[in-house]
Formats: structure tokens, C-alpha cells, sequence
């Protein structure tokens, strides 16, 4: 409980590896889209680096309001006598100012421990969900850890987590891991997979989730979760590994080595967006189909509105880093992860 999980930081590596008509007015031609078809590119930018180093990053992140975020990851910093804390902080809370590093610590068979955290979904300031090997439930200072491992099956491990509210959640992880909480009860969903479950994301009664192992094989599989039931979606014709979904009914997107769209799940074939990047997006989130963000390797940022992409790469500067996820609210984007041994969070602010 420890470590950071070795597929978490291969994540990170993997990601950073994978960069790089005139005619006239015609009458009978169609009225042009009405304005609000399209959102505005105009974001502005502020990136604050966390910790001192010791290979420091954020790995999730979670937006309750425009004052109020959080971010899972490990966050290391020196003391007085330039040693590292025995250990980091692993949940980071966002004010809509500052950010402020914190440390989850819970009762693991009768020893107080900090746990590595990899999965956070933010409700409000004591309705927090966390992701670290098992799920973690509580606010700024109370936590309660579940260990599913005794409970449910011992071969449980989540990173990442999902819900309507905080008495409906999903939660998965490593090797097809899959389970949920109705209202206080946990149970185990057959996944059909031993591949990684990298995202899950979720809109009405609609839940999809992505699985794959990046730097150890292409394989790769589209989850649908229907309550305690999970169906694979077809990935034709991806090819690479993939590690992010996200949708509005009528627009599904999935990324990795490409961005892929499809408008109804039942499509057997995913149409690839034609975008001039090689690199590798590692979250795709957004408010609507024209108002969505691709992150990943290289520090790449892109924004869609609807007509076009509009790439923020050169405004950030990470060309040496990596995005690991980022959260969308409105107005407000926040994206988080690692430009060489330091945590980055990004917060994006649409200026119209």
C-alpha cells in the first residue's frame, strides 16, 4: 500500500514516449449553422508546479465549482533539513486561488498509513471519493477505507471511479477490476476482461469504461456497464492501446493513439478525427460536443468547438511533460501531471 502501482507510473512513461475551396454563394445552399453551434477557443492559462521533486505528478483530477477541486497523486516536499518526507501528499485541494496539499491517512489493520491515490470524484468538500487499491470515502479529514479485498474478492485493485452521487458509484482498476456501491452496497461486477480498466465515465443510464495495458500490448476493449452487467462494445478499426472515454448521448469518443468517434454505440465501426498530432491523449473530457478537451504526451492540450481544434501546447510550455487527466465544469478546465520530477495542475479559464 505503499508504492505507486507500476502501471500508474508506466502510464506516465508511456505517454511521454508516444509524441509527435473557393466557390461562389450558392442559393439553394443550406442557412449557415445557427451560432451556438460552435464554443469559443479563447482560454487562458495558469500552471502552478507542486512539490520539490522525487519524481512528484498528479494523476486525477475532480472539479466541484469554480472554487473547489481536488487532485489525487504524490506530492513530495523537502523539510527544513532538505530530507523527503517519509510520505507524500497524496490528495491536493484547489480553492480557486491556491492549491493546498494534503495527506489521506486511514486505519489499515490497526496501522495509520498514507495512502498512494490514483482516483478522485469530488461531490463537495465532505462527499469525496478516492481510488487507492481500494476505495476510499469521507472529506478534507475524516476517511474511511473499504477493504474489498475482504469483503468481496481479494484480487480487487481501483484507480479510478465514477458516479451519479456519492450512494451510486463505480469504481476499477487493475486487471479487469470492476465494482460498485449502491447505497452502501458493494459488489463486484464481472468485467469480462484481465486488462487494465483505465477510465470509466458515464451520462444518464449509459456507462462506458476502457481497458488496456499500454507499453505491454495493443490489446484494448470498450466496457459497457448495464448495473451488474458488462458487454464489450466493438473496437473497430482501433489499433493502439486506449486509455480515456467520454460522451454526449449522440457523441462517443475514445482516445489513445488517436481520437475516435462513433454517434451510436451500436456503429460497428469508430470514425478516427483527423488531427496533425502524434501524440499520445491520455483523458478526454468536456460540457458538450462542441465544447470537449484531448490531453496527453508532450504536454498537448487541444480544444474542440464545435468546427475546429485548437491546440494550447505552445501556451503551456510542457513539451517535456505529460497530462495525465483533466476535469471540465463550464467554464473552468483543470488538467494535471508531471513535467519532470515535479506534480502540474493547469487551470483553464474561458475568457467569453
Amino acid at each position: 500500500m505503499n508504492s505507486i502501482p507500476k502501471y500508474v507510473l508506466c502510464l506516465f512513461v508511456i505517454i511521454i514516449m508516444f509524441t509527435a475551396s473557393n466557390c461562389k454563394k450558392n442559393p439553394v445552399e443550406p442557412p449557415p449553422p445557427p451560432a451556438n453551434d460552435t464554443t469559443s477557443h479563447a482560454w487562458t492559462f495558469t500552471i502552478s508546479f507542486l512539490g520539490d521533486g522525487n519524481g512528484s505528478a498528479l494523476y486525477d483530477i475532480s472539479i466541484v465549482n469554480d472554487t473547489l477541486a481536488y487532485a489525487a497523486g504524490a506530492v513530495y516536499k523537502e523539510d527544513s533539513s532538505g530530507n523527503w518526507g517519509i510520505n507524500p501528499y497524496n490528495l491536493v485541494k484547489y480553492d480557486g486561488i491556491q492549491w493546498n496539499l494534503k495527506q489521506v491517512k486511514v486505519s489499515f489493520y490497526g496501522n495509520t498509513i498514507v495512502v498512494p491515490l490514483q482516483g478522485v470524484n469530488a461531490f463537495s468538500s465532505t462527499q469525496i471519493w478516492l481510488a487507492g487499491s481500494l476505495p476510499i470515502y469521507g472529506s478534507d479529514s475524516t476517511w474511511q477505507m473499504y477493504d474489498l479485498r475482504t469483503t468481496l474478492n481479494p484480487n480487487i485493485d481501483v484507480s479510478k471511479t465514477w458516479g451519479v452521487n456519492p450512494q451510486q458509484m463505480y469504481f476499477v482498476g487493475l486487471s479487469g477490476s470492476i465494482v460498485s456501491c449502491f447505497n452502501g452496497n458493494w459488489q463486484k461486477i464481472t468485467s469480462g476482461t484481465t486488462l487494465n480498466v483505465q477510465d470509466i465515465y458515464g451520462s444518464n443510464s449509459t456507462i462506458l469504461a476502457v481497458a488496456s495495458n499500454p507499453g505491454e500490448s495493443l490489446d484494448k476493449q470498450i466496457l459497457q456497464i448495464n448495473g451488474t452487467t458488462v458487454s464489450q462494445l466493438s473496437i473497430n478499426p482501433i489499433q493502439q492501446p486506449l486509455s480515456s472515454v467520454w460522451f454526449v448521448p449522440g457523441h462517443y469518443y475514445v482516445v489513445g493513439q488517436g481520437i475516435y468517434e462513433k454517434t451510436s454505440l451500436s456503429d460497428p465501426v469508430w470514425q478516427q478525427d483527423s488531427i496533425d498530432t502524434v501524440d499520445f491523449f491520455s483523458c478526454i473530457r468536456g460540457n458538450a460536443w462542441n465544447d470537449f478537451f484531448v490531453a496527453g504526451g508532450y504536454g498537448q492540450l487541444l480544444h474542440f468547438n464545435g468546427k475546429s481544434w485548437q491546440s494550447y501546447q505552445n501556451v503551456l510550455g510542457m513539451e517535456k511533460g505529460a497530462i495525465a487527466r483533466i476535469a471540465v465544469k463550464g467554464n473552468l478546465m483543470i488538467a494535471v501531471g508531471q513535467l519532470g520530477s515535479n506534480a502540474v495542475a493547469i487551470v483553464g479559464r474561458r475568457q467569453d
